[in-house]
């Protein structure tokens, strides 16, 4: 059985609907901004690359070697500091033909990549590179400069130019969060709003359900479909009404006519009471005049015991008299 009430699921439905929604759109969003900024970075050191290509080119044009090695280091120096100002931690590399580094510049004095990453790299001339070093990203851009006959290398954590990503989305996180917090509470509010005609109804179905008939649910103020539901209630306990006056009706009629049958059966009673007791009477008189009768027939047998004695006595006169 479930024992949560309409509002607390809703609240929670809803709850989990915008949990799983900014959720989701936070993670994309986070996505989405770390793959702008990995390809602003990947195009920043493609162009830094080319840069290098180029100036290598210009320099090597105007220079002498001396001045060139000087020049060059001072450049890629600039660079590096550029980079340096935005957070990212630039090592630059030259890579002759045979795939070792001839000279290194920055943090990274080895370069992370394997001998087949490097020819590969030979291969193509140009291009962007993703590797893993005990874990850790780095983002690698290539070009090739014909002058030197070397492959120009340029390589920054993931780390430096992912920070701006992580603090931007913590803070996509936090208004994430803040986001959640205030639709919650508006949901619940809305949800309040729409729950509590369903509790004064329930209330009132609880209260008629207790005996109390007299009640009204309102007919305005909310929803068309609790207006409905209201109305139903209303009209069922009008019915109810009706027929318990109905049932009170009957009841009382059905009182009297009990009270007129208890009159009538106390009349009856009576009246064969009477009738009882006139029958012992005329019982009783019966009786008498039965005792009379046997009186008289006795009497009547003496009587004609004596008729019969007179009559024998006569006769034997009568034959006294004749001899």
């Amino acid at each position: 059985m479930n024992k949560l009430s309409i509002r607390k699921q809703i609240i929670i439905t809803f709850g989990c609907i915008i949990f799983f929604t900014v959720g989701l759109l936070t993670v994309v969003a986070w996505n989405l901004q770390k793959e702008q900024f990995l390809f602003m970075a990947e195009a920043q050191l493609q162009d830094a690359a080319g840069n290098i290509v180029e100036k290598i080119s210009v320099m090597q044009a105007l220079l002498d070697s001396r001045q060139f090695d000087s020049k060059l280091g001072y450049y890629l120096g600039n660079q590096r500091s550029s980079f340096l100002q935005r957070g990212y931690h630039l090592s630059q590399y030259m890579v002759s033909k045979q795939g070792t580094a001839v000279k290194a510049y920055g943090d990274l004095k080895t370069m992370p990549l394997t001998q087949n990453e490097i020819n590969n790299m030979l291969q193509k001339e140009r291009g962007i590179l993703h590797v893993k070093v005990v874990e850790q990203m780095y983002t690698v851009a290539y070009d090739y400069s014909l002058e030197r006959q070397s492959l120009i290398v340029l390589i920054i954590p993931e780390l430096d130019y992912l920070k701006p990503v992580c603090r931007i989305r913590n803070i996509t996180v936090g208004i994430g969060l803040l986001s959640l917090f205030v639709s919650y509470l508006a949901a619940m509010f809305i949800i309040i709003g729409i729950t509590r005609p369903i509790d004064r109804i329930v209330e009132q179905v609880q209260r008629v359900e207790k005996g109390h008939l007299d009640l009204s649910l309102p007919k305005s103020g909310t929803a068309p479909e609790l207006l409905v539901l209201a109305a139903t209630i209303n009209r069922m306990l009008q019915s109810i009404r009706y027929f318990l006056t109905k049932v009170k009706e009957m009841v009382a009629r059905l009182n009297c006519s009990s009270n007129e049958l208890a009159e009538q059966a106390g009349q009856i009673k009576d009246d064969s009471g009477n009738i009882a007791a006139e029958i012992t009477l005329i019982s009783e008189e019966v009786n008498e005049q039965m005792a009379a009768v046997v009186r008289t027939r006795c009497v009547s047998q003496q009587l004609t015991g004596l008729v019969e004695n007179v009559l024998t006595a006569n006769n034997a006169s009568l034959a006294v008299s004749q001899d």
